[in-house]
């Protein structure tokens, strides 16, 4: 076992100096994978959690780079830098409530994009980038939107950006290309419609293109002397029939070619936005479920926080109990070894607590009772009730104590809890006085006994103890029962009152009344 925690620390230790190159030249991302095989192997490397701290921060994740500080402050608390981290985030509460902020504005910026509705996305991200500047993921989604909406320029530079937190972020290349690939695409299908068309290039000049040239002024130049020649009327004419085979020859001719090269754009364009469509939900889903993963290792840190402070606090327990122990406090002593959870200690605490547990809790109990019933004389029956109920946490089935436990509860009018006890007592000592005591008392506050077959109870020549404080009327021993029979019963001072057949009075803990 010893090998293997050797070779598990020496693997941390390597995965913590490839994170922590990568850290150096800007490579965010790898270093944060790193890192996290770092913890792997060892969760204990507070070196390698503090510095992926501090590469969450540096992406604007502050959030993650708190739980992860606190994580390794609690794992130790001495010359560990994690405390000067928390410490220098919350001097600034403004600043920490905006990087929280940027939590829910980022997630309602992407719940907003993958329902379509970009442009509230896009002002929420841009309010994220102004309060965080160095927040990675907003600028990808940004530029995911700028992307979807060819803004290819302003989707570079945020990306750029980008680059410049994290130099080799895999989701900030791969848009990169995709902008890259998009423009030279649109070029590249441009040069081609052109050729496709018949397209010349104006520049050029061919034998054909000179004698045209030449040619023209002869012409246009007859055509203004027949015009001018020409009454006015007729002109007039002309022009408006000029108009008119203008206006059928677009019709005709123009608008058909028009529409078919619109027609073509757009299938082009509906086509295009398909495909980016397509790729930008993928990338939405791919963030959403990073977003997951961030929240199962919340929840994670969180449970491992919870484990390690149920540690700390059985420890805490241990020591203090073992502290009021020897200072004679046995109440608290009593209180805190109940409170110690066994399961998280070390097999030296657990050997402290097996030596250490008994003569506590002997100790205890004895307090408890004295305790419990000292407030059952001054009457304070809720006082006494919770000693008692300490005391049978301890050693359950003492008679005595579960006796005065249910009439404490009665006296305080706990009736529910005061049927509860008794009810306790006859499933602890069926077919016993104990037993018909119990079952009279539940009687009388209003309820049902179980359990209670109808038989005679048993009396104490079998040897039983049928009834603790109980003195036998024939032996006179305190054997806490006695074996007469009772003939009558009656209520005194709210209490019922039992006659054996000697005619002497028992109330239900035994105690002689009358």
């Amino acid at each position: 076992m010893g090998k293997i925690e050797d070779r598990a620390r020496r693997l941390s230790n390597a995965y913590y100096n490839q994170g922590l190159d990568c850290a150096g030249i800007r490579d965010l991302t790898g270093a944060e994978e790193k890192l996290r095989l770092s913890l792997q192997m060892d969760k204990t490397n507070l070196t390698a959690r503090n510095l992926l701290g501090l590469v969450y921060y540096e992406q604007g994740e502050v959030v993650a780079a708190l739980r992860e500080w606190v994580i390794s402050n609690n794992m130790n608390k001495a010359d560990n830098p994690a405390i000067h981290y928390i410490s220098a985030i919350r001097k600034d509460p403004k600043r920490l409530r905006q990087m929280n902020q940027t939590i829910h504005q980022y997630n309602e910026a992407l719940r907003c994009a993958s329902e379509g509705n970009e442009d509230i996305a896009a002002i929420q991200l841009r309010k994220i980038i102004k309060n965080n500047p160095k927040h990675v993921k907003a600028y990808q989604l940004l530029a995911l939107i700028d992307i979807k909406q060819r803004h290819y320029t302003h989707a570079g530079r945020l990306l750029k950006k980008a680059c410049e937190i994290d130099a080799v972020n895999p989701e900030t290349l791969r848009l990169l290309k995709e902008i890259d690939d998009v423009q030279t695409g649109l070029f590249e299908n441009s040069a081609k419609k052109n050729k496709e068309k018949g397209v010349k290039n104006p520049f050029r000049k061919g034998a054909d293109d000179v004698s045209i040239l030449d040619a023209g002024p002869a012409r246009r130049k007859s055509k203004v002397d027949l015009y001018r020649e020409r009454p006015g009327y007729s002109s007039l004419m002309n022009v408006l029939f000029g108009i008119v085979i203008g206006l059928l020859a677009v019709v005709f001719m123009v608008r058909p070619a028009v529409a078919s090269g619109v027609n073509r754009d757009a299938n082009a364009k509906i086509k295009e936005y398909t495909t980016t469509m397509a790729t930008q939900e993928n990338k939405i889903n791919e963030l959403q479920n990073k977003i997951n993963d961030s929240e199962n290792t919340v929840r994670d840190a969180q449970s491992q926080l919870k484990s390690s402070k149920n540690a700390t606090d059985s420890y805490d327990n241990l020591i203090r109990a073992y502290l009021d122990y020897q200072a004679g406090k046995y109440e608290q002593a009593g209180d805190e070894i109940l409170k110690v959870d066994v399961s998280v200690l070390s097999r030296e605490a657990c050997e402290i607590y097996d030596a250490n547990k008994d003569a506590i809790l002997a100790n205890a109990y004895d307090a408890y009772e004295f305790g419990g019933n000292n407030a059952f004389y001054l009457k304070d029956w809720t006082k006494a009730a919770s000693y008692y109920e300490k005391a049978l946490s301890i050693k359950e089935g003492v008679y005595d104590v579960m006796n005065l436990l249910a009439q404490a509860y009665q006296n305080a009018n706990r009736n529910e809890k005061a049927i509860a006890a008794y009810q306790k007592i006859i499933d602890t000592f069926p077919n016993t006085r104990r037993a018909e005591y119990a079952a009279a008392a539940i009687t009388e506050l209003g309820g049902t006994p179980e359990n209670m077959d109808g038989s005679q109870p048993v009396d104490g020549s079998d040897g039983t103890d049928t009834g603790a404080g109980v003195t036998d009327p024939e032996s006179g021993a305190a054997d806490g029962g006695y074996s007469g029979t009772d003939v009558d019963t009656t209520e005194v001072d709210n209490t019922i009152v039992y006659y054996d057949d000697n005619g002497v009075g028992y109330n239900a803990a035994g105690e002689v009344v009358g």
